[in-house]
C-alpha cells in the first residue's frame, strides 16, 4: 500500500470516527476540526518526505519492508507486556484509552498524524540544518544525531498531555516512549516508513485495543 492510499484510509477513518470521537480528538488536537488536522498532516507529511527522501529514507520497499514489520512487531510486543506491566503496578488514568469499536478507527488515523509531528517533520527540518552546520562528520552520523534528538519529541508530549508532573508515571512514561521512538525511528532509518508505521500501529493493538479493553474491568 501505498503512502498516499495509507493517507486516504486515514481520512476516511477520522470522517467517519469524528462524530462520535470528537473529545478523544480534541485531546490531541485542541479546538482544530479532526479532518482539517489529518488533510494538512498528509500535504505536510509529503512535503516532510520530498526532502527526508534526499538522505536516503524510503516508504517502502517490498520485501525489506516485510522483514522490517517483523522486527517491528516484536519490539512493539516487547514493548506492549513492559507498559502493561507498568499499568498494573502503577495505574495509568481510568479513561487512558478510547473504547471500541471506535478505537479500531480512531488510533490507525491518530497514528498517521503522530508519524508526521513526531518524526517526519523535525526529521526535515533538523536534517537540513545539521548537514550545513557540520557538513564534514558525513552523512550517516547527521542522520543518527537528528535521529536521536527527534527521539525527544513524543515523550515530552506524552507527559505533557497527561498533565506533565515529575511522578513514577510520568518518569516511567517519559523513558518508555522515549525508548519507542528510538526503536521506531532506528526501524525508519534501517527499512522505511510503513515498517515504522506498522511498528506504531503494532503497540496501539496491544497497548490501546487490547489490553484497552480488558483493563477497567481488571484494575478499576
Amino acid at each position: 500500500m501505498s503512502a498516499g492510499a495509507l493517507w486516504l484510509l486515514a481520512v476516511a477513518f477520522t470522517a467517519l470516527v469524528a462524530p462520535s470521537a470528537g473529545s478523544d480528538f480534541k485531546r490531541f488536537y485542541g479546538s482544530v476540526q479532526p479532518l482539517v488536522v489529518m488533510v494538512a498532516a498528509g500535504f505536510v507529511g509529503a512535503a516532510a518526505f520530498w526532502i527526508l527522501s534526499r538522505f536516503g529514507f524510503v516508504i517502502v520497499q517490498g520485501r525489506r519492508t516485510l522483514e522490517g514489520l517483523r522486527l517491528s512487531a516484536v519490539f512493539a510486543t516487547l514493548l506492549a507486556l513492559a507498559v502493561v506491566v507498568a499499568d498494573v503496578l502503577l495505574r495509568y488514568p481510568e479513561d487512558l484509552n478510547v473504547p471500541v469499536p471506535r478505537a479500531l478507527l480512531f488510533y490507525p488515523a491518530i497514528g498517521l498524524t503522530a508519524e508526521v509531528a513526531f518524526h517526519l517533520v523535525p526529521l526535515a527540518f533538523l536534517l537540513p540544518v545539521l548537514s550545513s552546520v557540520v557538513p564534514r562528520v558525513g552523512r550517516e552520523r547527521v542522520v543518527w544525531s537528528a535521529l536521536a534528538l527527534v527521539a525527544v519529541s513524543e515523550p515530552v508530549f506524552q507527559v505533557l498531555v497527561g498533565g506533565g508532573g515529575a511522578g513514577l508515571v510520568d518518569v516511567y512514561t517519559w523513558v518508555h516512549v522515549f525508548v519507542l521512538a528510538s526503536l521506531q525511528l532506528y526501524v525508519f532509518r534501517r527499512f522505511d516508513f510503513a515498517s515504522m508505521y506498522g511498528f506504531r500501529l503494532v503497540y496501539y493493538a496491544y497497548w490501546h485495543i487490547l489490553w484497552g479493553t480488558v483493563r477497567i474491568p481488571l484494575l478499576f
